[in-house]
């Protein structure tokens, strides 16, 4: 008879903790862009960002003011024991963008669309790099 050995100290991989890494990479990437466009707004490039005839643009105060809590919203994010509320800011601040850009009359809907899509991503983020449960 052979006795069956069952190493407790390794917990079993679970489907979760197989998504762990794909959710850090994919709020990596989006952590990434929103902290660029966070520095882009809250340094005025105004030889970078030349607006066209006839496009409306942002006063550099209002820029500044919808920069510092996207880049708060990143750093929480990113940082693991406030992600949650990461991402509510985040969320909270995209919502904005939404409303900015349906307030200046856009005709195109996709600049609209766009920062839904980050929204999703964002969620779709958090919800992959969730903790798998602990087995107590």
């Amino acid at each position: 008879m052979t006795a069956t050995v069952f190493n407790l100290a390794v917990p079993a991989r679970t489907a979760a903790a197989s998504l762990t890494w794909p959710g850090r990479i994919l709020s990596g990437v989006v952590g990434g862009f929103l902290a660029l466009d966070a520095l882009s707004r809250l340094v005025w490039f105004r030889a970078l960002v030349a607006p066209s005839e006839g496009a409306p643009t942002l006063e550099p105060s209002l820029q500044v003011l919808m920069g510092a809590p996207l880049a708060l919203g990143v750093v929480l994010y990113l940082w693991r024991p406030a992600r949650l509320y990461g991402a509510a800011l985040l969320l909270v601040c995209l919502a904005g963008f939404i409303a900015v850009e349906a307030a200046a009359d856009v005709r195109s809907p996709s600049h609209m669309l766009f920062w839904g899509y980050v929204a999703a991503l964002v969620i779709a983020g958090l919800a992959l790099r969730r903790s798998p449960p602990s087995r107590q």
